[in-house]
């Protein structure tokens, strides 16, 4: 489309955006590939655009229809215009024209609304005679929902190479498990046990083994008091061992005293 635009037609004077009578909302696909119109082309080329409404039916049956759902031209107009304008960030309304091609030709309200229509649309198209879009400046952009189908291809691709992953460890997984049957039938190799292996019998349960941590602490504490009072006792005994040269020094006075008596 860019190598169309920039190579061969250079400029255009009027974009026409077609919905259709029941597009009343903003599809996100329909707005992925406006945002990308204006990402290629840049905000000015809506200047250049005129909205219309396709398989507009002006007749009595259909038009009663759509007035009793609250849809007239100037609401589907009001509509669009507003969403437009929020979403691409540009201050004018757009032109509206409202054709059915499949008019009834037999009818003249239909062929005179048909006409008219056709009318302003070319007026328009005449408008924009002497300020055309030129198209040297368009950029080459994907919209977001091209990436996102790139996106989705690639997942789908990785997806597809895990599945042929599984299956081919499934099939190396079969050929394992068969490999080991012929070989347990053959007497290669015996079978695995399938009974659980019992547990031993001299294990301790949860209280005896409570039992046996609070009873090995108790003994640790009356070891350890002996202990201590066994070298209090020691050390006892080796202070009265130390006391003798003491007495000896009390004797050698009472001596003393007795001489001093007996002298006297």
């Amino acid at each position: 489309m860019v190598n169309r635009f920039k190579n061969d037609l250079q400029y255009i004077h009027v974009f026409i955006i077609l919905f259709k009578q029941t597009d009343n909302r903003m599809a996100s696909a329909l707005w992925n590939m406006l945002n990308m119109f204006q990402s290629m082309f840049g905000p000015q080329f809506w200047r250049n655009a005129i909205l219309e409404a396709t398989h507009w039916s002006y007749s009595p049956y259909l038009t009663r229809i759509r007035e009793e759902g609250g849809m007239t031209e100037a609401i589907w107009a009001e509509q669009f215009n507003k969403r437009l304008r929020k979403d691409f960030k540009f201050d004018f309304d757009l032109p509206v024209v409202f054709i059915d091609t499949f008019h009834n030709r037999k009818n003249a309200a239909e062929v005179e609304e048909f006409q008219q229509n056709m009318d302003i649309l070319w007026q328009f198209a005449q408008s924009r005679l002497d300020s055309p879009f030129w198209c040297k400046d368009i950029q080459l952009a994907l919209s977001d929902i091209s990436n996102l189908t790139d996106k989705v291809k690639s997942l789908r691709e990785e997806n597809e190479r895990k599945t042929r992953e599984i299956e081919s460890l499934s099939q190396t997984v079969g050929r394992y498990n068969e490999t080991v049957q012929e070989n347990i039938r053959q007497g290669n190799i015996a079978p695995p046990n399938p009974e659980p292996v019992s547990s031993c019998e001299g294990s301790f349960s949860t209280a005896e083994f409570i039992l046996f941590i609070i009873g090995a602490f108790v003994l640790g504490i009356l070891g350890t008091s002996f202990v201590l009072m066994w070298i209090m006792n020691l050390r006892r005994i080796s202070e009265k061992e130390e006391d003798p040269s003491d007495t000896d020094e009390e004797n050698e006075v009472k001596h003393e005293e007795e001489l001093n008596e007996n002298h006297i």
